[in-house]
């Protein structure tokens, strides 16, 4: 899939995904978020699947922790096209999760594009 868009088949969903990379994923922390990930083969032509979370450790009511994860996803949205062609370039497939572990009053999607902007140069290098 091209484009800006997020769907379903660029998410991870599978319980056998989710376990694999919080097992065998390594980990790096871009305060305020936490990003998991690990570089698999699975089904599909994405070469990369993400998920968000924000923990109600760090945010106690479902409007906030909606409220982050309604960023992560916006800012992962508008620079995952640049990080699908260098994953297709590199060949490899990529499975992301960003947690978001720190509380941080009304973060913004510029801020969140920033950090996942150096996520996705660490990643692309590794």
């Amino acid at each position: 899939m091209t484009g800006f868009t997020l769907g379903a088949d660029e998410r991870i969903k599978s319980k056998k995904e989710f376990d694999g990379l919080f097992k065998n994923g390594s980990s790096f922390f871009l305060p305020p978020v936490r990003v998991l990930y690990q570089f698999a083969d699975f089904e599909g032509d994405v070469p990369a699947k993400a998920a968000f979370s924000a923990p109600k450790r760090h945010f106690k009511t479902a409007v906030e922790r909606n409220y982050i994860k309604r960023r992560m996803r916006e800012a992962y949205r508008q620079l995952k096209p640049e990080l699908y062609e260098t994953l297709r370039q590199q060949n490899r497939k990529l499975l992301l999760v960003l947690i978001c572990q720190q509380y941080v009053e009304k973060i913004t999607v510029a801020e969140f594009s920033l950090i996942i902007s150096k996520a996705f140069d660490r990643l692309t290098k590794s």
